[in-house]
């Protein structure tokens, strides 16, 4: 058997294969927790984060990297890139640490709008590489949702 027959006949397994596994699931959005204040300058600040999901899927994965522009209430909030791999277990519950710099100034107009009206409107889009074996592919990083972020300390999304 030549080269090329044995890549075709590996290649023509491999979408038997897939074909069986089926479409995989995008992981479900549950929330984000552990909001906190890691660093403060005179017009920056770095606050981290964690998101957390549900793979709903019947296999495990690997997160590679990730990009995502995050804004709360329609204002472009700052932009996080993940360039650690994170193993994400079959049908549980992940969460992937963000870390990501801001602009003072918008960060005490939001402050003041979230001391009015705690209820604020999360949006997320990005790109995430994730991969299964040999196989990577890049899956899109979508959500948009109400989240409650209390800066009185009674919620657990709140500074620390």
């Amino acid at each position: 058997m030549g080269k090329n027959a044995l890549y075709l006949v590996v290649l023509v397994f491999c979408l038997f294969g897939l074909s069986f596994c089926g479409k995989p699931k995008k992981p479900d959005y549950i929330d984000f927790q552990n909001l906190r204040l890691k660093k403060a300058g005179f017009d920056q600040a770095v606050i981290t984060f964690d998101l957390r999901y549900f793979n709903p899927n019947k296999f495990h994965v690997q997160l590679r990297k990730a990009e995502v522009d995050i804004y709360f209430n329609n204002k472009f909030l700052g932009n996080s890139t993940l360039d650690t791999v994170i193993d994400i277990p079959k049908r549980d519950t992940f969460s992937v640490p963000v870390s990501m710099q801001i602009k003072l100034k918008d960060a005490f107009s939001n402050a003041v709008q979230l001391l009015l009206n705690p209820n604020v409107m999360v949006k997320l889009n990005g790109n995430a590489r994730v991969s299964k074996g040999a196989i990577t592919m890049n899956v899109p990083i979508t959500y948009e949702g109400m989240k409650r972020i209390d800066l009185l300390g009674r919620d657990s999304a709140s500074l620390k």
